[in-house]
């Protein structure tokens, strides 16, 4: 797994493909392997999340949303801030082709360094 760990990508499909021999894993094995990670801390949020025994793709599959949920947060964030940007330089006209257009968006998000 710790060749996987900076490749998110590569991590899920291991998990995915090793799931009974990480759902065996113990507890200090789990935050062994969390501490090879560097997630020390959010696995400390996991476990007190649950309180049955964590089991390894659970965590996994947990941190991954966790992430895509910050990841959306902050692109709902980043979009509110360019459609007020664009509201105050009266260029409404922009705002729907940004909210349609990815490309463009991108864009504009470089050129009001967003």
């Amino acid at each position: 797994m710790l060749r996987f760990n900076e490749d998110k990508e590569k991590l899920y499909h291991y998990v995915n493909t090793h799931r009974e021999e990480l759902d065996r894993m113990d507890s200090v094995e789990i935050s062994a392997a969390f501490a090879m990670f560097g997630e020390q801390k959010r696995l400390k949020k996991l476990v007190s999340r649950q309180k049955k025994e964590i089991s390894m793709c659970k965590a996994i599959d947990d941190l991954i949303l966790d992430g895509e949920k910050r990841g959306e947060k902050r692109g709902q964030e980043r979009l509110a801030r360019l459609i007020v940007v664009l509201s105050e330089n009266h260029k409404d006209d922009l705002i729907i082709k940004a909210a349609s257009d990815r490309t463009f968006r991108r864009k504009l998000f470089k050129e009001y360094n967003l």
